[in-house]
């Protein structure tokens, strides 16, 4: 008989938007006093103001999401990758490719060649024969 609300996406948006905004020490309080309870040592480390510099570097990438930067074409840099990591990931994806490659969408139907294929045969000269 009674249903529990569902949130639509501009609430759940909204309930995000909050709780960063509480976790950067912008905000009083959360409506939910369960999760304010559960990260509030947290909250109170990040909003310390003899943050060490590394903790607010992480404080930083986590919440500012810096973690989804992207370079202009839209991927994700990976100019920090060493050559060794780009082999190495050349590399899987050639193993993954030739381990499934009997799952591609070419491979659904069985190919069927003819018997006798005209250019495949050396033919005989038969001219001097018919001309007799």
């Amino acid at each position: 008989m009674l249903k529990k609300k569902e949130k639509d996406e501009k609430e759940k948006q909204q309930e995000e938007k909050d709780y960063i905004q509480w976790l950067k020490g912008k905000r009083k309080g959360l409506e939910d006093k369960q999760v304010e309870n559960e990260l509030k040592p947290l909250h109170d480390y990040w909003n310390n103001p003899g943050l060490d510099e590394k903790e607010e570097f992480l404080k930083d990438y986590i919440l500012n999401k810096r973690y989804l930067e992207r370079d202009s074409q839209g991927n994700i840099e990976d100019s920090d990758l060493s050559e060794d990591e780009k082999l190495l990931e050349a590399q899987e994806n050639f193993e993954h490719n030739y381990n499934f490659r009997f799952e591609s969408e070419d491979n659904k139907t069985i190919k069927r060649y003819p018997r006798k294929i005209e250019g495949s045969m050396r033919r005989k000269n038969d001219a001097r024969k018919r001309k007799r």
